[in-house]
């Protein structure tokens, strides 16, 4: 058992096994979860108290369902392998002030931005890719988003007018250029 520990810095986890005593590093601010067992993050205990920045590597096929329990984030960063997987889950984390989306060995990438464009606190998104990707932007409401970074090549549909109408910067940038 982890015991209350005085951790400070960021945390890296590896082991499934950890995932439902995080709660119990209540000075952690900042955890890396890299779970490849994991299909989902269920498993996950209580937020750390002082936990605000949390960085996630999702497998091909590995979902969030689970993280929703982790409202106090705000930040968040999630890497997927090849595709992106649901992010319905993102929509309860209303304190998320930043989000940060990665696709690393992406095929035919289409990322549904639907689910957390109307975060109320969601401040900036920033969507990277290693390959070309459509980034659909739903409906623009009740937000409080200022910026969107994606890659030149990136495909954006849906509401993407609304976005500048509604005052929210669109930075095109150079892939790695972040």
């Amino acid at each position: 058992m982890l015991g209350k520990y005085g951790i400070r810095s960021e945390l890296l986890i590896r082991d499934m096994e950890l995932l439902p005593y995080l709660t119990y590093l209540d000075a952690l601010t900042k955890l890396r979860l890299d779970v490849a067992e994991a299909a989902d993050m269920t498993a996950l205990g209580g937020r750390p108290t002082a936990l605000v920045s949390l960085n996630v590597r999702r497998r091909p096929r590995a979902g969030l369902r689970g993280i929703e329990r982790w409202n106090g984030l705000l930040e968040l960063g999630v890497t997927f392998e090849n595709t992106v997987a649901d992010l319905r889950p993102l929509a309860e984390l209303v304190s998320l002030r930043k989000l940060r989306i990665e696709v690393v060995r992406g095929i035919a990438v289409k990322i549904d931005l639907s689910a957390v464009i109307g975060l109320r606190n969601l401040e900036e998104i920033m969507v990277m890719c290693d390959a070309r990707y459509e980034l659909y932007i739903g409906p623009i409401i009740g937000h409080s988003m200022r910026r969107l970074v994606v890659e030149d090549y990136a495909q954006i549909t849906g509401e993407s007018a609304g976005l500048t109408r509604a005052g929210v910067e669109i930075v095109h940038c150079e892939h790695n250029a972040v």
